[in-house]
């Protein structure tokens, strides 16, 4: 494991203290720090515990780490292959759904039918 990666766990987990205490700058840093990182380290067991400490501890409309979580999957489909990630999916609908509608918006399978 690369020495840096465990930052993504201590990202997620002050992300989630700034949330608790409505403090909006503090998230925006930490979600321009999370993001480059999760897209080098996203093949490590710290990506995964980091995207169930976000996906665990913010509501489904908070879209700061929340879409990197989602923009990491969607990169590294491979990740569906791991129990974890399918773990992460089940539990967390929203960021399945997510997912869905950026491959099928990509392949233009996508569109809103009201």
């Amino acid at each position: 494991m690369v020495k840096d990666s465990p930052q993504l766990v201590l990202h997620a987990q002050l992300y989630q203290l700034a949330d608790k205490y409505f403090i909006s700058g503090f998230k925006e840093l930490i979600t321009k720090k999370f993001t480059p990182m999760a897209k080098i380290y996203w093949d490590t067991k710290v990506f995964l515990e980091a995207a169930d400490i976000v996906c665990a501890t913010t509501m489904d409309t908070d879209l700061g780490l929340r879409k990197t979580v989602v923009d990491v999957l969607d990169e590294h489909v491979e990740l569906l292959g791991s129990k974890l990630v399918q773990k992460l999916l089940q539990e967390n609908g929203d960021i399945g759904l997510k997912l869905l509608q950026l491959k099928a918006e990509l392949t233009g399978w996508y569109r809103i039918i009201d």
